[in-house]
Parts: structure tokens; C-alpha cells; sequence
């Protein structure tokens, strides 16, 4: 993994993090598919912040990301609206436009079980000339073993994988990731995406338009899954707060 690479100056300092400003992502994306190197983007929101706060080989790993995007509404307003959210729906379409305009091999990897398939398939529907492969690894993220490192590692190189959607538990993504890329030589640009296989796939169903646009995604997961997240989003607030208040370090 690299220092935050030099070109990449649109940026806002949050939290000892760098965060991008929003603005031509797709072309500082491009630049890092010619790095030469494995690179890694961020997709932060505030639950990412939370865990990599209390997480210091998980914060380390952040603050050298090849790119920081302000995935989460929560990011943004606590920079002032100085910057433009780019969610990991932003990232995976300009993700699909440079691998087929350049006939680069798109991959997704992980999601929960058959997802990554049904995306890839709507993906070349909708995409004829692109090349899209999938690998649903590992079986559990949180206990994965060398073996399915390894493979991981095979599956990238055999298809020359230039940009690979990640679809893991976010916090542990970003520490597996890591010691992936650690033993590997190629050129490839990984974006963690969370939900948004879910949503190529249609298994999930996304908040309506207007709500996406203010930002309101998380109400509506809210409202549709409240068992699931009432505790757990209150929870998360409170020490999302509680860090922005401390000093950064």
C-alpha cells in the first residue's frame, strides 16, 4: 500500500485524514488503475470512523489509503459542505466506465452468498464489452485463512484484475485488504462497497431518489430495519460525536 499519492491534491484535512473533495473522481480513480501499484480507496462514513478510532492498525491503514471519498453524509456536513459525497455507488459506476473503455477486467469480490454473480451479470448486460469476474471469498472475512488469501490472490493475478469491488464487512475489509496487497505486484485498485453489490443485484432494495439525494440513506434502513439498526445507529452517533470532539492525532 502507498502514502496517499502526490497528484491526488483535492483534498480537506479531517481528523488527520485527507479527505478527496469530490470533484473528478473518476479521473483521479483513472490515475491510480496507471499507478504501477495495488492501490486501496476508502468509502468513509461515520461507522468507519468509529471502528478505525478504536481500531489503530485499522486508522494507520486509512490515513495511507490511496484515495478517501466522503461516503457518508455525516462526513461532509462535519466538513462544512466544503466537499461532494461520493458514495460507493459514485465509485462502482465510474469503477464499470473505465473498465470498459479501457477493455480492463472489473472484479467483485465477496457480498453475501450468489450476489456477486447476479451483479456481474446485470453489469455486462447493461455493458457488453466489459469484462467482469466474481469470487465469492471468504467464507467468513472475520476468520479467513491463508489458503483464502492465497486464492484471492490467484484469482486477482489469473484475470488481471485492474479494479476490485470489495463487498466485505467494512473495518475488517481494509485490515484484510491490506495484507493481500502486501504480496502482490499487481496494478490493482480496490474500492470497498459495502451494500452497493446488494443493490447491483437487486436483493436489497434502495432508498427512493429524493432520500438518496439528501443524504437520508441511513433513515431509510432505519425505518425498513429497526431492530437491526435503532441500537447499534444510536450507539454509533454517540461515538461519532464523542471523536469529533476529541483532538485528531
Amino acid at each position: 500500500m502507498t502514502n496517499q499519492t502526490q497528484n491526488l491534491n483535492n483534498k480537506n484535512y479531517f481528523k488527520g485524514l485527507n479527505i478527496h473533495c469530490g470533484k473528478d473522481v473518476e479521473k483521479q480513480l483513472l490515475q491510480l488503475c496507471n499507478s504501477g501499484k495495488p492501490e486501496i480507496v476508502v468509502t468513509l462514513n461515520p461507522e468507519i470512523f468509529v471502528k478505525a478510532r478504536e481500531n489503530y492498525e485499522l486508522w494507520k491503514i486509512i490515513q495511507k489509503a490511496s484515495l478517501i471519498t466522503a461516503d457518508g453524509v455525516g462526513i461532509a456536513i462535519a466538513l462544512g459542505g466544503k466537499i461532494k459525497r461520493v458514495t460507493g455507488t459514485d465509485l462502482t459506476r465510474a469503477a464499470i466506465k473505465i473498465c470498459a473503455d479501457n477493455k480492463w477486467t472489473l472484479g467483485l469480490l465477496g457480498g453475501r452468498k450468489g450476489a456477486a454473480k447476479i451483479a456481474v451479470e446485470k453489469i455486462q448486460k447493461d455493458n457488453p464489452s466489459i469484462k467482469a469476474v466474481d469470487l465469492e471469498l471468504p467464507a467468513d472475512i472475520y476468520n479467513i485463512t491463508e489458503d483464502e488469501k492465497k486464492q484471492i490472490r490467484e484469482w486477482l493475478s489469473h484475470n488481471k484484475i485492474k479494479i476490485c469491488l470489495v463487498a466485505w464487512d467494512y473495518g475488517q475489509r481494509e485490515l484484510v485488504l491490506h495484507q493481500i496487497m502486501g504480496n502482490l505486484s499487481l496494478n490493482t485498485v480496490f474500492i470497498g462497497v459495502g451494500g452497493v453489490m446488494d443493490y447491483l443485484a437487486g436483493i436489497i432494495k434502495r432508498a427512493p431518489v429524493w432520500m438518496r439525494r439528501l443524504g437520508l440513506e441511513w433513515l431509510f434502513r432505519l425505518i425498513t430495519q429497526p431492530r437491526l439498526r435503532l441500537k447499534r445507529q444510536i450507539k454509533m452517533f454517540i461515538k461519532y460525536f464523542y471523536y469529533l470532539c476529541k483532538n485528531s492525532t
